[in-house]
């Protein structure tokens, strides 16, 4: 019949089972799997043992099992339990981990809350920079404005008093015209207004106040104007002294001192001679020269 030790034992053996019962429950979670299965075989086989010499009767190989299979789960739950407070210590750790990764984590929502804060203030400065720069721009165009409307009624009262000096001047310049005109038709008779010209062709009619410059590298011939008016000179000269050689004829009504003729011929290098007009005698009178 069981003693009372044997008694405690079952008692003991129902606490390993359950013990053995949870080491299976934590195998998964200890990072030691050999030394938590060398444990939890310990274990079952003291409790085998326990149950088959209880069943027996034989309580004296019983207790020395015991002892000796105390022993051997004294030194597993040794190992079980420095596997457990290494897995306690993994624990630690990774909670303490845990711990700085949830620190590091409220640094960086507070630096990001911070900077949230930061962009926010940047963006009421900009829009109050960009309102400010509006402003300012707005006021200098203001002053840009005012400035060219103050410049353009200069310009366009200048422009209207330089118009007004204009004005006074083309009725000045037309004044002068008419007093031109005037001062032509009061002396359109008088000799000293007509001015005398080169004539270079060699041959049709003279012009009246011209002066003919005779190429007397040939003969040439010319008429005098058929409608002169009273006053009229026209001066001939033999501009390259061939017309020895080469003879240059005028023709019309002329007078000289030796008589009147129908035409004048030059037959002396280099000579000319002036021939004015008298309406009264319809003649060209030679007036000057050696022809």
């Amino acid at each position: 019949m069981p003693t009372e030790q044997s008694t405690d034992i079952i008692n003991a053996a129902s606490i390993l089972q359950a013990g053995i019962n949870r080491l299976y429950e934590l195998m998964p979670e200890i990072e030691d799997g050999e030394d938590m299965l060398y444990a939890v075989k310990a274990l079952e086989e003291l409790t085998a043992r326990t149950d088959s010499l209880i069943t027996e009767g034989n309580y004296d190989e019983f207790n020395t099992a015991i002892n000796d299979a105390l022993v051997e789960a004294r030194a597993a739950l040794l190992a079980a339990t420095d596997a457990f407070n290494g897995i306690k210590t993994m624990h630690d750790t990774v909670v303490t981990k845990a711990g700085e990764t949830h620190n590091d984590r409220l640094e960086v929502e507070s630096l990001l809350s911070g900077l949230q804060d930061a962009i926010a203030a940047a963006s009421l400065a900009l829009i109050d920079g960009e309102n400010g720069l509006v402003a300012n721009v707005t006021a200098a165009l203001k002053v840009i404005q005012d400035d060219v409307k103050a410049n353009r009624d200069a310009v366009d009262s200048k422009y209207d008093a330089t118009v007004a000096k204009y004005n006074a001047t083309v009725d000045k310049y037309n004044a002068t015209v008419v007093k031109h005109d005037a001062v032509i038709a009061a002396a359109s008779g008088l000799d000293v207004l007509k001015r005398s010209f080169i004539d270079l062709a060699q041959s049709g009619t003279l012009p009246s106040w011209s002066v003919w410059i005779i190429d007397s590298s040939a003969a040439r011939t010319r008429a005098l104007p058929a409608s002169p008016t009273d006053g009229d000179e026209i001066s001939i000269r033999d501009g390259k002294g061939l017309c020895g050689t080469n003879n240059a004829t005028i023709t019309g009504r002329l007078s000289f001192p030796t008589g009147t003729q129908t035409s004048l011929t030059i037959t002396t290098n280099f000579s000319w001679t002036k021939l004015k007009y008298h309406k009264a005698t319809n003649l060209w009178y030679a007036i000057e020269g050696d022809a």
